[in-house]
């Protein structure tokens, strides 16, 4: 295992670990919770069985076909994707919690996103508000209670 297959898998690791405590401003939509979780099942455990129990309950069916979705992607390819999607979640539904979780390497497109939407990284600023999609529930309870 060489170095930076190392360093994927402790940011793996970490960027997990940080997501199971992760408290978001506004919840992920079911959509973006099964990809997460379908990333991550992907990455640990590979590809899904073919196949799976007719007697599960709706949730569960909805987790093992959103892991059938990842069905040959490597360990390495799920968790880079684990990463970035993680991040861009983070980045979309915001963050309660005051840490905020280190940047994870091999994630390119993330960083240079998050430069565009670059804030202070701490107290409330302009930059910190919703814009586009995330500000529709803000504009529409302000506009209901005028």
């Amino acid at each position: 295992m060489s170095s930076t297959d190392n360093d994927l898998t402790a940011a793996f690791r970490a960027k997990a670990n940080f997501m199971k405590s992760w408290k978001p401003a506004s919840a992920p939509s079911n959509r973006d919770r099964l990809e997460l979780y379908a990333l991550h099942k992907q990455a640990v455990s590979g590809d899904a069985p073919a196949t799976f129990s007719s007697s599960a309950n709706a949730s569960d069916r909805a987790k093992y076909q959103a892991w059938r979705t990842k069905v040959g992607l490597t360990q390495t390819e799920s968790m880079r994707l684990y990463l970035s999607e993680a991040d861009r979640q983070i980045r979309v539904y915001g963050n309660v919690t005051p840490q905020t979780p280190q940047p994870t390497p091999n994630s390119t497109a993330t960083s240079q996103n998050s430069t565009t939407n670059n804030g202070s990284g701490g107290g409330s600023s302009l930059l910190d508000t919703p814009r586009g999609l995330a500000a529709i529930p803000l504009l529409c309870a302000a506009a209901a209670e005028s």
